[in-house]
């Protein structure tokens, strides 16, 4: 996995001096600063009320999805229905448990060649671009291919993943290589690309892809990994393409 950084925006800042009052504003200054408390610990109050307004809403709006068969991401910004999908596909809530709302693992679903074993692995993260907050602009670095982009960049976004993953491979099958390119057909996705070699980890024979796309503010990548057996067959390889194009975005997901 690359490096991931944020970029500071604001390189300086000028810093100016202030006049020291004397000791006559004592009384008038400790009871300011009370009633600052008390407007601390009410704003603390009513920003903990909210949030819990929120986390309620989310979960309704998980126990809804759940019960009309729909999988979604961690965010419940996609849903995928899953009764119009393969049996043999399964999807894990949450997607793991270090799963937050604004950046990360988003999504976890595995499809099963035989009962018990793994064919197809998907994975969907997403990243934010930048922090107007923090005057940040985030970045990756890919040290393997001596590669940075920043994270709103998508096609260099995918070329990184892909090409760092492929250095670190052996014996890359060159005729079932597709290079990257335009997405079409495939959900939400605007870039795709796939290599087939050894991966470096499981020092087997597998098909890598990767889709990435962006939302507002956000992008997407979703990986999804093929053992030898699955992606030799037709049909059985395009279960991650047909997945991906039921990937639907939740306009209605509570924010």
């Amino acid at each position: 996995m690359p490096r991931t950084r944020t970029t500071l925006l604001v390189a300086t800042a000028a810093i100016f001096g202030a006049a020291i009052l004397g000791p006559a504003c004592g009384p008038t200054a400790g009871a300011s600063g009370t009633a600052y408390a008390k407007d601390d610990k009410a704003d603390a109050a009513k920003a903990a009320k909210k949030l819990e307004a929120i986390k309620k809403e989310r979960e309704d709006a998980k126990t809804k999805l759940r019960a009309a068969k729909k999988w979604f991401t961690f965010d419940l910004s996609y849903t995928v229905d899953s009764t119009k999908l393969d049996s043999r596909w399964s999807w894990a809530d949450p997607p793991s448990p270090q799963s937050t709302y604004e950046e990360g693992l988003q999504a976890n679903a595995n499809w099963e060649s035989k009962p018990g074993s793994r064919g197809i692995g998907l994975l969907i993260q997403k990243w934010e671009q930048s922090n107007s907050a923090k005057n940040t602009v985030g970045s990756f670095n890919f040290d393997e291919v001596g590669m940075t982009c920043k994270v709103a960049e998508l096609e260099k976004v995918i070329t990184g993943f892909s090409e760092q993953w492929k250095k670190k491979a052996g014996n890359i099958v060159e005729s079932k290589t597709e290079k990257v390119q335009k997405a079409k057909g495939m959900g939400p996705a605007d870039w795709f690309v796939s290599f087939t070699g050894d991966d470096p980890d499981s020092h087997k024979r597998e098909r890598h892809e990767w889709y990435v796309w962006q939302t507002a503010n956000t992008t997407w990548m979703a990986h999804a990994t093929f053992d030898a057996a699955t992606a030799e067959k037709k049909d059985w390889l395009d279960n991650c393409a047909i997945l991906m194009k039921a990937l639907t975005e939740n306009k209605s997901a509570p924010k």
